[in-house]
């Protein structure tokens, strides 16, 4: 490998380093809730997935309470006791997908029981909401059965968002471990148009009910109108993907960190059980040109959100990543990416965190080690002590700031 690539990495990390000087080494430094996204790297964990519960469709397969899958006590100990001190709540909205779009209080009061017990567990929160007035679970594939994203486009479903996002923010405004509110997990409206480069996206769709960058601004200002201190957090289009971070517009608000969620290369993060690529290793990320996929790489992609840290002077987040557990270098996979994205003081979330229900699915439970038959936790493994490395570093929660 030519000297010029190992140069190229350290000049990528050494702006990253410098867009964020400061360290969250000491919790006693921070005097607010955006201090833990604009002193560095202060947060490290893992994202919780819910959903409301349909007994026709779920069974008991996710647990007795309104939303599911059931994370208990002792699941959200467990996590904070791996070393992470933050958990991103993947979460139902409160309003229902389908006209009047009610609002769900028994929702709602399944998520205060969710940060209580993240409270206790010592663990700050995001809440993430994934579906909404005009948006489904299946609607994460848009070609799925049932899919619903009806929200492009619709002018009344937005308005139900933003009057979501109200009251939501009056609710949770002075919940001490809230961290954040992400606003639209992986918007993707491009997709339903077929449109996959922003460029050609805003020439045709910008300011209209399609382009989520309004409807994002339309949000922010109504959660500012009842809480003015919580920090926002905006994922782009795309799935939030980093090839559309530049795509989202400037928000007036001092407090917004912009988001991504990066599982590229996709074919190597999500390959079936008996998958042969490996990392690092050669294959082609994108069916074409086979080429070295390694921490170089990586760091080719992620200079994306030094460029906008330079650009915007604004913090990044990256909310989900992550591989497979079985995937040959899964380890080394998160530890490169893990490294790259401190370089730039990124907070970063993995996908996922599972319940301890017995539930048949199981690709990204970190705790049933690199074989994908086992469906059982076992007592380690290199991809479970990589990451529990990693979150050692963690010192902020929210039994040691001041707010």
């Amino acid at each position: 490998m030519g000297v010029h690539k190992y140069l190229l990495i350290a000049w990528i990390l050494a702006c990253g380093s410098v867009a964020t000087a400061e360290t969250c080494t000491d919790p006693k430094s921070l005097a607010s809730k955006w201090d833990l996204w604009a002193k560095g790297t202060c947060l490290r964990g893992a994202n919780l997935w819910q959903k409301v519960v349909d007994p026709n469709e779920d069974g008991d397969e996710l647990g007795t309470e309104v939303v599911g899958p059931t994370y208990d006590q002792a699941n959200l100990n467990k996590l904070a006791a791996y070393g992470a001190n933050y958990a991103n709540l993947s979460f139902p909205g409160l309003r229902n997908e389908k006209a009047p779009y009610a609002w769900r209080e028994d929702v709602a009061q399944y998520l205060d029981r969710l940060i209580e017990r993240s409270r206790k567990a010592d663990l700050f929160v995001v809440i993430s909401f994934r579906t909404g007035p005009g948006r489904n679970e299946a609607g994460f594939d848009a070609s799925a059965s049932g899919a619903d994203n009806s929200v492009w486009g619709d002018a009344t479903k937005q308005n139900a968002w933003v009057e979501m996002w109200r009251k939501v923010a009056a609710r949770y405004r002075r919940h001490p471990n809230v961290a954040g509110y992400d606003l639209m997990v992986e918007p993707n409206s491009n997709e339903l148009l077929k449109i996959w480069e922003p460029d050609a996206f805003f020439r045709k769709y910008k300011n209209t009910t399609q382009d989520w960058n309004q409807l994002a601004a339309r949000i922010v200002q109504a959660i500012r109108s009842v809480d003015p201190e919580t920090p926002i957090l905006v994922g782009g289009m795309n799935y939030s993907s980093l090839d559309w971070l530049s795509a989202l517009a400037p928000l007036p608000d001092s407090r917004v960190v912009y988001g991504v969620h990066n599982y590229e290369p996709y074919n190597y993060t999500h390959q079936a059980m008996k998958g042969t690529k490996t990392y690092p290793g050669k294959f082609s990320p994108d069916g074409e040109r086979s080429t070295i996929i390694d921490k170089n790489w990586l760091a080719r992609k992620f200079s994306t959100i030094g460029d906008f840290q330079r650009e915007r002077r604004a913090p990044v987040v990256v909310n989900e990543f992550g591989a497979m557990r079985w995937v040959k270098g899964a380890e080394l996979f998160f530890r490169d990416s893990a490294d790259l994205m401190e370089g730039y003081g990124v907070n970063h979330a993995l996908w996922l965190w599972e319940t301890s229900l017995k539930i048949s699915w199981n690709e990204f439970n970190l705790r049933y080690g690199p074989n994908g038959k086992n469906k059982t936790e076992v007592s380690t493994s290199a991809l479970m002590e990589t990451i529990r490395a990693n979150w050692r570093r963690n010192r902020a929660r929210p039994s040691n700031v001041r707010w």
